[in-house]
């Protein structure tokens, strides 16, 4: 069972990076909180994440965390990043 919450659109941090991102937290019923995060194709570029890793990123209100980057979703001109708290096995 996922619980979806708004949206939200501002500024995060990227692997140290600020780019500005369209943001949807989810909590999953047993196994962490995912945030799909969509930025420009450009942004995510330049930041230059890699899927299956782990990536440190701000969050509002200047949280920071270690999420794990399930994969990402490439709809020109933006991209959704897949984040998750949860271990990825």
């Amino acid at each position: 069972m996922t619980t979806m919450t708004a949206g939200a659109v501002g500024a995060v941090s990227l692997g140290g990076r600020r780019v500005y991102a369209y943001i949807v937290h989810e909590k999953m019923h047993g196994a962490g909180q995912r945030w799909r995060v969509r930025v420009s194709l450009d942004d995510y570029e330049s930041v230059g994440l890699h899927p299956f890793s782990w990536v440190r990123v701000g969050l509002h209100g200047g949280r920071e965390a270690v999420l794990y980057f399930a994969g990402v979703d490439e709809e020109p001109p933006a991209v959704w990043l897949d984040l998750c708290s949860c271990e990825p096995w």
